[in-house]
């Protein structure tokens, strides 16, 4: 598995071939990267300042600078992070004298890792299954209960007491943990111009080394809309409308493939991988790493992958409505977002099910995590569940922190001016499909009016969208040819 092992006893997994070993100073934790990502080491020392990085970054227009990224925390101090315009992230930071080591971790907490606050010294693991000892470590009756109905744990929490989420966006030590992240308004961006940024960060990359994988949905098209890749694939059901959908554009990859989720070969140690790194986190999510390892065999060269994670919480306001019943009428009705529903209201709806006293822990998370933020509260809403909700605590761990195992993942949404431009937008557009419609405006019209699986098209008229989904949501789940990955996946088990 990538990532930091500071501190940790346990052995350690077998390295697969594009991975890399470098151990640590004096011992105390070791550190695996892409070999393809880094040619050297990733590593640098300065003024008595040593640093190590799992990831990677681009700072001042270069990808893995950390020479002039190391010099410059040590010279201007940590502030300067703010000037990272993408990145997915754990540095290791060793200064001189002794036991005053610290993680910094990326803005928005792509490169998922846990610290051990029970230890005497800084330990910290990219899984939670290293640091558990049953003798320490208790479960919180609370956060299983959030567990066993959302599928997941959320803010920094796991299911252990003493064992946390590194906090996104901060530096953490044994005793204090700072956050160095902000929101500069200064970073918003016309969402019309985003397309721009989104080829300019694609570009960091070599294109025969990039992979996208290409849904029937407005995320991945929005990436393939804005770059250039050599490998494209997509996974689903035969005739489903992930693969029809998706399949027109399989001229715009020099490689492509499409396939059934059925057809990928087993893996006998897959399935303790997974567990490992959902332990006490997350419930497993089936094939999903299959499929990214499965991708990796068939396409060698490819070592980048690109992921529209969360666009569509971001594109159209997604995160903000709950399941069920209250969630269709939202849905259905956007224009009942008008009326400024609190969103402490909106969370209960969200986590409805759950005890008063679990509720309430949710609750003072999103107060504590959100306090300080000049954000709205659908803003506020949105970043939570973007950062520390389903979208930081689930869906990141099937977009990213699986298919790191096999590349470098690469989230267009979440690079610095893409994120701002959303987060500071009208959220009460965006479940209206404004701020959709504002972001394809230059797209081409190949992109922009092909319907996705759910019957729409960036193009369409905002009014009749709402009923337009509705009426496709019901053929999915009406109709067997119609199905998505994820309904066809329930119908099997």
């Amino acid at each position: 598995m990538k990532g930091l092992y500071l501190n940790t006893k346990s052995t350690l997994p077998p390295l697969v071939k594009d991975f890399a070993r470098l151990d640590l100073p004096n011992g105390c934790g070791i550190l695996i990267y892409s070999k393809n990502e880094w040619k050297n080491e990733p590593s640098f020392m300065y003024k008595g300042n040593y640093f190590a990085v799992s990831g990677w970054f681009i700072y001042k227009g270069k990808r893995n600078c950390i020479d002039e990224l190391s010099r410059d925390i040590v010279e201007q101090g940590m502030q300067c992070l703010n000037n990272l315009m993408a990145s997915n992230f754990v540095i290791y930071h060793s200064p001189p004298g002794e036991n005053n080591d610290s993680i910094i971790t990326d803005p928005l907490g792509l490169s998922t890792h846990y610290i051990d606050k029970t230890s005497k010294k800084l330990t910290v693991s990219p899984t939670v299954s290293l640091l558990y000892d049953s003798n320490v470590h208790v479960k919180c009756e609370l956060l299983e209960e959030v567990f066993e109905l959302k599928g997941h744990c959320f803010g920094n929490y796991t299911l252990y007491k003493g064992i946390e989420r590194l906090e996104p966006g901060a530096v953490t030590s044994v005793n204090k943990t700072s956050k160095y992240y902000k929101i500069d308004p200064n970073d918003a961006q016309p969402l019309e111009n985003l397309t721009d940024i989104c080829n300019e960060l694609i570009e960091y990359w070599p294109l025969e080394n990039r992979v996208l994988p290409i849904s029937s949905g407005l995320d991945s098209r929005f990436i393939l809309a804005s770059g250039s890749f050599k490998y494209g694939y997509t996974y689903g059901p035969e005739k489903s409308p992930e693969i029809l959908i998706a399949g027109k554009y399989s001229d715009r990859f020099i490689r492509y493939k499409s396939y059934s989720f059925t057809d990928v070969p087993d893996d006998k140690d897959a399935q303790k991988l997974v567990d490992d790194l959902a332990f006490g986190v997350v419930k497993p999510i089936p094939y999903l790493y299959l499929n990214y390892k499965y991708v990796k065999d068939i396409f060698e060269e490819a070592y980048v992958l690109f992921d529209g994670y969360l666009g569509d919480t971001l594109q159209r306001g997604t995160y903000l409505s709950p399941k069920g019943l209250r969630g269709e009428i939202l849905k259905l009705f956007p224009w009942l977002f008008d009326f400024n529903i609190s969103p402490l209201v909106l969370l209960r709806w969200k986590y409805s099910g759950l005890s008063d006293d679990a509720l309430e822990l949710v609750i003072n998370d999103f107060r504590d995590k959100t306090k300080g933020l000049n954000l709205d509260s659908y803003q506020a809403l949105t970043y939570y569940e973007f950062v520390y909700g389903r979208g930081g605590r689930y869906t990141i761990f099937g977009s990213n922190v699986l298919a790191n195992q096999c590349f470098t993942v690469v989230c267009p949404f979440a690079e610095k001016r893409i994120f701002t431009s959303f987060i500071l937008s009208s959220f009460n557009d965006s479940v209206k499909y404004k701020l959709m419609r504002r972001l394809w405006m230059r797209i081409d019209d190949r992109y922009s009016k092909e319907p996705v699986e759910s019957g729409y098209t960036p193009s369409s008229k905002t009014l009749l969208i709402p009923f337009i989904q509705i009426c496709y949501r019901l053929a999915f789940h009406l109709i067997p040819s119609r199905a998505n990955y994820g309904i066809a996946l329930k119908r099997n088990k």
